[in-house]
């Protein structure tokens, strides 16, 4: 267990919280989006299957698109904006987390125009295997992503101690490499709940991160 930020300055302490702020309200909002996506889903996408494949698709690529441009603005403010806090508070550990974040908005950008293909493409029983190749090379920007934004927020709970960031960012990898495999149709019953545990061991972890950052400011 590291602690090397004790020693640090009133400055340092204030990014860091700063920082770990803005990536627990990010982690929070993604939480929200989690459990409502998958509540939609199920209710749209498995009651349009009913009726038509095609329309059960298009529902569920509609959805996905607009989750996928929220995402790419809360990745913006509270991801990319946690991640330059802390970078300027500590380049050489936390720089590649912003990069991460960089890459993970490339990677929803090009899932929102994937989803925007899916819509003008027409699906049955026959070519409903083509969903998940044509949402493959996004999932791989994604994972790619989600590597540099693991070691940052790793790197963050070793720093200050903080088990549940380090395990949380390890599972976070993890899952990725889950939604990759063949076979998987994104937001499975496996998926949601361990997405569900990983956000919280997050979240708990920023927070943890953040009074640890606000004891030592008050400590100055």
């Amino acid at each position: 267990m590291s602690m090397s930020g004790a020693g640090q300055g009133v400055e340092y302490y204030s990014l860091i919280r700063d920082g770990a702020s803005l990536l627990f309200t990010g982690t929070l909002i993604g939480l929200v989006l989690l459990i409502l996506t998958s509540a939609v889903m199920g209710t749209v996408v498995y009651g349009m299957a009913y009726y038509s494949i095609n329309d059960a698709v298009h529902a569920g690529a509609l959805i996905a698109m607009v989750v996928e441009l929220i995402a790419i603005a809360v990745t913006y403010k509270y991801a990319y904006g946690g991640f330059i806090k802390l970078t300027t508070a500590n380049k050489p550990r936390y720089d590649i987390g912003r990069v991460g974040s960089i890459a993970y908005i490339i990677g929803s950008v090009i899932m929102c125009l994937t989803y925007a293909y899916m819509l003008t493409t027409t699906f049955s029983p026959d070519n409903l295997w083509l969903t998940q190749s044509m949402e493959m090379p996004g999932k791989i920007a994604l994972f790619a992503a989600g590597i540099p934004v693991a070691i940052g927020e790793y790197r963050l709970g070793n720093e200050f101690g903080v088990e549940s960031l380090t395990v949380g960012s390890v599972f976070g990898i993890i899952l990725s490499a889950i939604s990759l495999t063949p076979g998987s149709t994104g937001l499975t019953i496996l998926e949601i709940i361990m997405g569900i545990i990983i956000n919280a061991l997050l979240l708990t972890g920023f927070n943890n991160v953040r009074k640890i950052a606000e004891d030592r400011l008050k400590q100055q």
